[in-house]
């Protein structure tokens, strides 16, 4: 094979093989969840947890009226609004986390599959996941009432960026 036929097929080839990487990637951004991860809102840039200001314009977004004929999560027992919470690729559950005003809220924290990280930044609130295990956590809800972001605070795979719920704080009973 002559030089110049040489040089041709190379550049040939690296031509082809760009293409084929911005097929993979246009595939990849693409592609659907699959049945063990839950879709979600795209967000437009990676959150920097340090900054909890980076999370967005929904702190302390107002209630609709439809929410206010929600009910909290779990159980209120003996003064506190006790919820198992749940971590997985890539969401929470319950979606969305309900408390009153002021309550404090007493979580048994499960993960479903890999360690997780919950970050309410509004109440500057941040607990751990463990890997398919169990803890337990507190923290006093929002005096306001309002949807308050909750973030994964760990790196947990791919959608990490795009893994949040809400925390809904309903008024407080009367």
């Amino acid at each position: 094979m002559s030089t110049k036929n040489r040089d041709g097929f190379f550049r040939i080839a690296g031509i082809v093989g760009l293409l084929l990487l911005l097929l993979v990637i246009a595939w990849g951004r693409n592609r659907k969840p699959d049945e063990n991860t839950v879709a979600s809102a795209p967000q437009s840039k990676e959150h920097d947890h340090a900054e909890p200001a980076s999370h967005g314009e929904v702190k302390g977004k107002k209630l609709e009226h439809s929410d206010r004929e929600l009910k909290p999560s779990g159980k209120f027992i003996a003064g506190q609004r006790r919820v198992t919470y749940e971590a997985f690729k890539f969401g929470f559950a319950p979606d969305p986390l309900i408390v009153r005003s002021n309550e404090t809220v007493v979580l048994t924290l499960k993960s479903r599959d890999v360690t997780h990280g919950m970050l309410i930044p509004e109440i500057d609130f941040t607990t751990t996941f463990p890997a398919k295990g169990e803890a337990t956590a507190s923290f006093k809800a929002p005096t306001k009432p309002g949807k308050y972001p909750i973030f994964c605070s760990i790196y947990c795979g791919s959608d990490h960026g795009n893994m949040q719920g809400v925390l809904l704080v309903l008024p407080a009973e009367q």
